[in-house]
């Protein structure tokens, strides 16, 4: 995803993976989507189904979209095709913000418009409805405790900035993806372990039955 480290997903929850990474980068997302491609072809993947965490689903789903990939191939394994985990569809608050990234991903990252709130709107206009029914995504954020100044404690400055429930990046209402399948809402993960709450990307209930329905 946008400005990621390495090793994302425990790699020990999935079977038979190749993972992509591009560490600390800031890419569009068709330039992410073209890495992805690029990835697969260098691997010498022609069936897949892809597992993704934040921009990540937003790639998967643009390289589904506009181009011939290993995704039009796959016929192993479960039933779906992209999975993802806090993506925003609908794009992110954050993004747009430089001081707010600098202050969340590091000052090296700089600003990215493809996921801002206008910037994903615009882009999911020249989705298809075919393309969007291949994605199932789950969003999660920090329990609630009742007390609405703390539903959100993922990370101390995006709770001034993003609307709860979220997971410290990626609001839960922006993470919905009309015409996608909406695997539900998962409490107590943050976005990252740089958080103050576990990854969502670290769950083994998640990564279980993520894997376990992969392409």
């Amino acid at each position: 995803g946008y400005c990621s480290n390495t090793g994302i997903f425990s790699a020990g929850h999935f079977t038979n993976t190749a993972e992509f990474q591009d560490p600390n980068q800031n890419r569009s997302t068709s330039q992410f989507a073209q890495l992805l491609d690029e990835f697969a072809v260098q691997q010498g993947i022609t069936s897949c189904g892809v597992i993704a965490h934040s921009q990540g689903g937003l790639a998967a789903l643009h390289l589904y979209a506009f181009y011939w990939s290993c995704l039009d191939n796959a016929s192993n394994g479960g039933s779906r095709l992209i999975q993802s985990v806090g993506s925003p569809y609908q794009g992110s608050p954050l993004t747009g913000n430089l001081a707010l990234l600098g202050e969340i991903y590091g000052k090296g990252c700089g600003k990215n418009t493809s996921i801002t709130t206008s910037g994903a709107t615009k882009w999911l206009k020249t989705i298809r409805y075919m393309a969007r029914s291949a994605v199932h995504y789950k969003t999660s954020s920090v329990e609630s405790d009742g007390k609405w100044w703390t539903w959100d404690a993922c990370h101390r400055v995006t709770d001034f900035i993003l609307g709860d429930p979220d997971d410290g990046a990626t609001e839960k209402n922006r993470g919905q993806l009309l015409g996608g399948n909406d695997l539900g809402h998962k409490k107590g993960l943050c976005h990252t372990g740089s958080m103050n709450n576990s990854s969502q990307t670290k769950d083994s209930s998640l990564n279980s039955s993520m894997n376990s329905n992969a392409k």
